[in-house]
């Protein structure tokens, strides 16, 4: 097995931390941070004196003011900033089922800093291999992807909006088991729920873990989008669309669809609008599909959203492209 493995006391680890040999956030390391829950379900852990994985360290560069080398945290960064604010007796959390440190006996603190964490160390390497072995840790292969992270960190009203939206509504067909088995789905509808509260477009879902985070304790626009999302699924699933349409079988068309179809939603009627909408999304798409094959030099408006359609798909610019083409379609609803 690769590095050292060896037993550390919870003191020792604080007075390296404190004293700045152990570096918790090298510049590879996400910036995740963990809700206040989360920070206290994992203190409880150590009071009720239960393991949790081992933490993985480096040999940095040598620090020539201290005349110290560096270590650097590779995997277990938020672990370890937990404990430090625990001990500390960070402001910022206000504890339900442990008492704040201050609070323990004398006995249970030093129970407290006894805790053994097991330390792998990896030795002296390159800066380069310190960075892929930490990507492989993280990889998605061997962890989490990134919308795991987020439901494993987050269990707030932004990200259980979306799991009702993703529960109820039915709008992530385009989602095979294994994706959905790693919450792409999820990610899917987040990525539209972020786009319709900013106004705006971006790329991939970097905007998502933001609005997870920020809106964790407190959605005031909550009830307002499920509302929305209810609608826009009996106006998705009331559409005559073409078998081999773009909507149903691109998954970047779909995504244009449904952010598309928010911001209309409120002036399209179900019962009065649904034909003149499908045979206009079918018009489009025969429109797409026959402009296709132009040269660069002949491509018109849907040439280019074609082309939008398979190169770049998630950049901000061929979304914000594919969004305006439509947009400026569904102008008759308005």
């Amino acid at each position: 097995m690769i590095g050292i493995g060896s037993n550390k006391k919870i003191i020792d680890i604080y007075n390296e931390i404190k004293a700045g040999d152990l570096k918790l956030q090298p510049d590879f390391q996400r910036k995740l941070v963990w809700n206040k829950d989360h920070k206290e379900s994992f203190i409880e852990t150590i009071i009720l004196g239960l393991p949790f994985p081992e933490v993985y360290t480096a040999v940095g560069d040598i620090n020539l003011e201290t005349r110290k080398t560096e270590v650097l945290v590779v995997d277990g960064q938020q672990r370890l900033s937990t404990i430090y604010e625990y001990i500390n007796g960070a402001d910022t959390i206000t504890y339900k089922k442990v008492k704040k440190f201050n609070e323990l006996s004398s006995e249970e603190q030093k129970e407290f800093f006894y805790y053994v964490i097991v330390v792998r160390d990896l030795g002296h390497l390159p800066l380069a291999e310190i960075k892929q072995i930490f990507r492989r840790i993280n990889s998605v292969d061997y962890a989490l992807g990134a919308m795991e992270i987020n439901n494993a960190l987050y269990d707030g009203e932004y990200i259980s909006t979306g799991k009702i939206i993703v529960d109820k509504y039915n709008l992530g067909h385009t989602f095979k088991e294994t994706e959905v088995s790693r919450m792409k789905d999820l990610e899917f509808i987040m990525a539209i729920m972020v786009t319709n509260d900013t106004g705006g477009y971006f790329t991939g879902y970097r905007e998502v873990e933001e609005y997870v985070r920020n809106y964790n304790d407190h959605y005031p626009e909550r009830e307002k989008t499920l509302r929305s999302f209810e609608k826009l699924s009996k106006l998705v699933h009331s559409l005559n669309l073409l078998e081999d349409s773009i909507w149903l079988n691109s998954r970047s068309c779909y995504f244009t669809l449904l952010v598309e179809l928010l911001k209309v939603n409120g002036k399209i009627s179900i019962e009065r609008d649904t034909e003149k909408l499908s045979t206009l999304l079918n018009e489009f798409n025969n429109k797409v599909m026959e402009n296709r094959d132009l040269d660069k030099e002949e491509r018109n408006k849907y040439a280019a959203f074609y082309k939008a359609m398979y190169q770049g798909t998630s950049s901000r610019k061929n979304r914000t492209l594919r969004g305006e083409l439509l947009a400026e379609e569904l102008k008759i609803f308005n």
